[in-house]
C-alpha cells in the first residue's frame, strides 16, 4: 500500500482528527510495534522499534488532536518520522523510507484505522 493509499483510506471513512484521543495513539504505537516486529523477523540486521515518548503530540482542550509526531528508531538512528498527524491535516508516512521499509507502517496504520472507525460507529 502507498502512502496516498493509506491517506485515503483515512479519509474515505469519513474520519477526522477530531475522532483522535490519547489512548487512541497509544494504541496506533501498539499496533506499529506489532506490525515492525514481523518486519524484523526478516530484516534482523536492521531491527526497527516505534519510541513510545511523543514530545510533539498535541490535543485541544476538548481532548481532540491537532498534530502528533510518532517517531522510530533502528541501531542507526536514534529518531525519525514514522507517522506524522499535521496541523494542517496532512497524514506523512517515514518520509526517509523506501517502500519495503514503509510497508509496516501503512499496513499498521490501515489496521488501526478499521479499529479507529468501529469504535467511532459504535
Amino acid at each position: 500500500m502507498s502512502r496516498d493509499e493509506a491517506r485515503n483510506y483515512f479519509a474515505n471513512r469519513g474520519l477526522k482528527y477530531s475522532d483522535i484521543n490519547t489512548d487512541d495513539i497509544s494504541n496506533l504505537k501498539y499496533i506499529i510495534q506489532k506490525h515492525l516486529d514481523h518486519r524484523n523477523v526478516t530484516f534482523t540486521d536492521t531491527r526497527m522499534f516505534i519510541n513510545q515518548r511523543n514530545k510533539k503530540t498535541v490535543f485541544n482542550k476538548d481532548g481532540n488532536l491537532v498534530g502528533c509526531a510518532l517517531t522510530m528508531r533502528c541501531h542507526y538512528f536514534k529518531s525519525r518520522e514514522a507517522i506524522t498527524f499535521s496541523s494542517t491535516g496532512f497524514i506523512g508516512f517515514a518520509g526517509w523510507a523506501d517502500h519495503t521499509n514503509v510497508k509496516p507502517l501503512t499496513t499498521a496504520f490501515c489496521e488501526w484505522v478499521d479499529g479507529l472507525q468501529k469504535n467511532h460507529n459504535e
